[in-house]
């Protein structure tokens, strides 16, 4: 679950759940620092599956119907995903908006069993009882060079609905520590969530039949984050070999366990050349020279493709250029991967940054219209004089923006 505070970007991820929240965004060197929507992140992307996710089978005790806890009835082990509505009482203020993640849930003997998130590996301790109770966890994230958001988390009890849906009610203390802190900085927030059995952990690649099928991303659904589910194998090529998708579809490829068939870092081709490429989550490593950049502009998960630098041609081929698109990260972080240009001219209607030539980002400005808009930083001044140089809002790329007029 993430709650993002509109105005400021900060972020934790903890059991279940991704909280951005009372945060505070970078800071820019442009010359002319100011903020814009980027309109980058999932329209640099594939067209997406609709797949509907696995549910794994695992163990299902009866319930004898005396309480509704996990005490009587067992949640079958495996992966949980967020269900549409929670329901939050927050001191936090008005500007939150929600989005569920997944857990993945471990059953230790008969009444203890663990949480572990999607993101973080935070993981929490549960006994199951009336109520069931879970240890308490405490995690600290950085979110700028110069905050770190502080989050404190007591789960009040976990009610168990089937042996396959659950209901998490967690109380938050919302904290940070630095040089930007405020005093607006610190909230409490008590969120009760659902859950559902189904889908399945990209790293963990826990499907019921390992041999014969892997845990692939694919679309939620419309407007919600992206998941997971499990996919039958269709090949088995390793990270970095060339690869496909017969079906044309995004999660179906014949990538082996852990790996997803990508384009980025490859020039435009038909039909187009991919390589499977090692899939990530939140804060898991990817290979020297890659980030873990969000498939569908997920910020939960997607695959560790070439990281590069604007104005430096350090993509490997005069066809691809730098250009921005969203990271796997709780705090709603862009960075620059390798990827195609096109024809577009600068300041004209696009829909993709890939629509632009290279060092052009497709940005959208005032009135909602998306335009070309050269990349700049102190180095590289907008050449168009009645352009400005709009800072990028995410700390990780503050040092360039775009120009606009």
């Amino acid at each position: 679950m993430k709650f993002q505070n509109k105005s400021a970007m900060g972020a934790l991820m903890a059991a279940a759940l991704a909280l951005t929240a009372c945060g505070s965004s970078g800071t820019a060197s442009s010359s002319a620092a100011a903020s814009a929507k980027d309109a980058s992140g999932s329209s640099d992307t594939s067209a997406v599956d609709t797949s509907t996710a696995d549910t794994s089978k695992g163990d299902a005790s009866a319930a004898d119907g005396a309480a509704d806890t996990a005490s009587t009835k067992k949640l079958q082990e495996g992966n949980y995903l967020g269900a549409t509505g929670a329901t939050i009482k927050s001191n936090c203020g008005p500007e939150f908006s929600v989005v569920l993640g997944n857990t993945d849930l471990r059953w230790v003997d008969s009444t203890k069993f663990t949480l572990t998130s999607m993101g973080p590996k935070s993981v929490f301790h549960c006994t199951a009882g009336s109520p069931t109770v879970c240890d308490p966890v405490e995690i600290a994230v950085p979110a700028s060079p110069t905050y770190t958001q502080k989050l404190g988390i007591v789960t009040k009890d976990v009610v168990v609905k089937s042996s396959t849906e659950f209901t998490m009610i967690l109380a938050f203390t919302v904290g940070c520590e630095g040089a930007s802190c405020t005093s607006n900085d610190n909230c409490e927030i008590e969120i009760e969530s659902n859950y559902t059995a189904g889908g399945c952990d990209v790293l963990l690649s826990n499907c019921s039949d390992p041999a014969t099928s892997k845990c692939t991303i694919v679309p939620g659904e419309e407007g919600q984050e992206i998941t997971t589910t499990c996919k039958p194998f269709l090949g088995k090529a390793k990270l970095g070999e060339p690869c496909n998708r017969p079906n044309d579809v995004v999660g179906e490829d014949t990538c082996d366990t852990g790996l997803f068939c990508s384009y980025y870092g490859l020039s435009k081709s038909t039909p187009q050349q991919r390589v499977c490429r090692q899939m990530c989550e939140l804060e898991s490593p990817c290979p020297t020279g890659t980030k873990c950049f969000g498939v569908n502009g997920s910020q939960l998960a997607g695959h560790c493709a070439p990281a590069c630098t604007p104005f430096v041609n350090n993509c490997g081929s005069p066809e691809l250029t730098c250009k921005m698109l969203q990271l796997v990260s709780a705090v709603g972080a862009f960075d620059f991967t390798c990827s195609w240009s096109g024809s577009v001219a600068d300041f004209a209607e696009c829909t993709k940054s890939e629509e632009c030539a290279p060092n052009s980002h497709c940005r959208q400005v005032a009135g909602g219209k998306a335009l070309c808009s050269p990349l700049c930083d102190d180095a590289h001044p907008c050449a168009d004089k009645d352009a400005v140089c709009l800072s990028f809002t995410s700390w990780t790329i503050a040092n360039f923006g775009s120009c606009t007029k």
